[in-house]
């Protein structure tokens, strides 16, 4: 289908140009070319990463690059880049002008990467009214610039950044409006989310923002009948474990959303899906789009450049989301603080060294074995600590052993006899959705839940307290747990995040890690309150 974008018969370096870009139809991306091959290498390697999986990759016996590469040694690289190429080439050679682009090339650029061109040349970005489709609700500033961003800098593809809470799913409703006003009103849009909660919540803020319920429908599993997928509505919500089994069901898409972008991962089959997807429009939109350069790279080249990015911090103080008490309970285990041949002791001597009796893993699992045998002891002063808060508490954990165990042990201890509710994997998502909205409507609930399952995109506006008990340190699943509380609500004075640290190896690590988050992304260079306790 691209063998117009082809260059046939041409000069690659006319008029001493240094590189050219050209589209390779077989694989469908661009091909970096350069006249020195130096510079083509020089490109490849600061478009390369560590790969910080490969030792443990050859614990396990298998090879594995010691680099991760977003250009590969040829050239080749996703389409979406092209803006970060030519950036690149500006600032080590002072000029693009060193770059040949074809007709041809143009030509591809302007459908796939730019096809709000023409629209957005016919209008003034200053004067331009978006389009609200709500009578109850009015656009803030940032939310219209985030639309005038993706139709003026974007031209219809690129990614953008808003903290949870900021009102992304009000923003895509009234992008989406205003192409139908304004652009076409033909247009098919699919909304592209993670789960099938997430499906349910999307469709119920549409209809409260004002579209009409016979112009959306859902693409999701378990819908009754009288509910079924229209395929003539213009805006449709799917889940991708449903559309990856029923692709054949799906109609034509002229505008991909992608909620919760940070998740699509390289390689996966979500990420196969947006990329082969022929959508005119490719839009992804996240509360944290990762920071890590391989990962952030890979779908800036799915959706093209990042153009528009808010602020949490710069939310808060105009008060447009909620403020962040950070409260850290440092429990110091004198057992375990005593016995050095414990593998997570901090000062332990049994150490692993490459080709020893210890396993590299083998510390972290006896810590995380030695958490899961003494849960009570561990946490009892975490739940004394709970039962001094006031409002919804949302406790996040990561093993479902342990999440069940400290669910029973909390309901058991009558924490500030609040009701008590369970959520993982397994959980139905109409009784996910039930438990949600009972936490909108009242004040004195205590929820466990997987952190795989709740941490990304659930919206609960009446949530004062979030619990940590794990140990983790990705940047994207701390920011967006957090982002679960920072929704403003008439009960809540402000968010409170509870995050515990043990005195052992790897919960001191990682705590370390989840501090520097702290800093970073709501400016808090030290806790609110630290609670040390000694058991």
């Amino acid at each position: 289908m691209f063998e117009q974008y082809v260059d046939k018969n041409i000069d690659f370096f006319p008029n001493g140009k240094l590189f050219r870009i050209i589209f390779d139809n077989i694989s469908c991306k661009f091909r970096l070319l350069a006249r020195n091959n130096s510079d083509l290498e020089k490109i490849v390697k600061d478009f390369s990463v560590e790969n910080t999986s490969s030792f443990f990759v050859k614990q396990h016996g298998y090879s594995a690059e010691s680099k991760l590469y977003i250009i590969n040694k040829f050239g080749f690289f996703s389409v979406g880049l092209f803006f970060e190429v030519l950036q690149w080439i500006k600032l080590h050679f002072g000029t693009i002008n060193c770059v040949a682009i074809s007709n041809n090339v143009n030509s591809f650029l302007e459908d796939f990467l730019m096809p709000l061109k023409t629209f957005a040349k016919r209008h003034n970005r200053e004067t331009f009214e978006i389009s609200n489709i709500s009578k109850k609700y009015e656009l803030r500033d940032y939310q219209k610039e985030i639309i005038k961003s993706i139709i003026f800098d974007g031209f219809g593809k690129g990614l953008f950044e808003s903290p949870t809470g900021s009102g992304k799913s009000f923003v895509i409703a009234n992008f989406i409006y205003t192409l139908q006003q304004q652009y076409d009103a033909s247009l098919k849009f699919l909304i592209f989310v993670p789960n099938r909660q997430l499906v349910e919540q999307f469709y119920t803020d549409l209809l409260d923002y004002g579209f009409k319920q016979e112009t959306i429908t859902r693409f999701t599993a378990g819908l009754k009948k009288n509910n079924a997928f229209n395929k003539d509505a213009k805006i449709i919500i799917a889940n991708r474990q449903y559309i990856f089994k029923n692709l054949n069901k799906l109609p034509k898409i002229d505008c991909l959303i992608a909620d919760e972008c940070h998740s699509i991962s390289y390689g996966s089959s979500t990420f196969e899906f947006v990329e082969n997807l022929n959508a005119k429009f490719k839009i992804g939109c996240s509360g944290t789009i990762p920071r890590d350069k391989y990962q952030k790279f890979n779908l800036i080249g799915l959706f093209s450049k990042i153009i528009y990015t808010e602020d949490i911090v710069n939310l808060q103080n105009r008060g447009f989301i909620s403020q962040l008490k950070i409260n850290i309970i440092n429990i110091i285990d004198k057992e375990v603080n005593e016995n050095k041949d414990l593998l997570f002791n901090i000062d332990s001597t049994q150490k692993y060294v490459e080709g020893g009796n210890i396993g590299f893993n083998d510390s972290y699992d006896a810590e995380i074995e030695y958490i899961g045998k003494n849960y009570r002891k561990l946490y009892t002063p975490v739940l004394n600590e709970i039962n001094k808060l006031n409002g919804n508490v949302l406790v996040l954990f990561d093993r479902i052993e342990f999440g069940k165990n400290m669910y029973s042990y909390s309901n058991e201890t009558k924490i500030r006899n609040s009701e008590h509710f369970y959520i993982d994997g397994s959980t139905k998502v109409e009784d996910r959705e039930n438990i949600r909205k009972l936490l909108e409507q009242s004040n004195n609930n205590i929820l466990f839940a997987e952190s795989a399952v709740f941490s990304t995109g659930i919206n609960i506006r009446n949530l004062n307290n979030i619990v940590f008990m794990f140990s983790g340190k990705s940047f994207y699943r701390i920011c967006q747990a957090i982002g679960r509380t920072l929704r403003l609500h008439k009960d809540k004075e402000y968010a409170q995040l509870i995050d515990v640290v043990f005195s052992f190896k790897y919960s001191r690590k990682h705590f370390k890690e989840r501090m520097k988050i702290y800093r970073e992304m709501y400016n808090k260079y030290k806790p609110d309150n630290l609670i040390k306790i000694e058991i």
